[in-house]
């Protein structure tokens, strides 16, 4: 899922991600891989455990709150969107 950096504190980033948002869906994992001049983060979102959602309930876009953090700080290194 496609994201957009909110900020880079230290070893933390802090993202925010367009997608499905509660009751429905939510933010399913985080992956992040870090080499001397990249790091590529890939956000994965889908249906929230037990929701029960289905014909009727409204699916709603929403902005979700997402950190990942980072084994060393972004410094200089490019950020990547590992998403397909």
């Amino acid at each position: 899922m496609p994201f957009k950096l909110a900020s880079a504190e230290g070893r933390t980033l802090r993202l925010t991600v367009e997608a499905g948002g509660a009751p429905c869906d939510g933010v399913r994992k985080v992956a992040v891989r870090e080499t001397r001049s990249t790091v590529t983060v890939t956000v994965t979102t889908g249906a929230e455990p037990h929701a029960k959602c289905g014909p009727g309930v409204v699916a709603m876009i929403g902005t979700i709150p997402v950190e990942a953090k980072l084994k060393e700080p972004l410094g200089s290194r490019r950020l990547v969107d590992g998403a397909p």
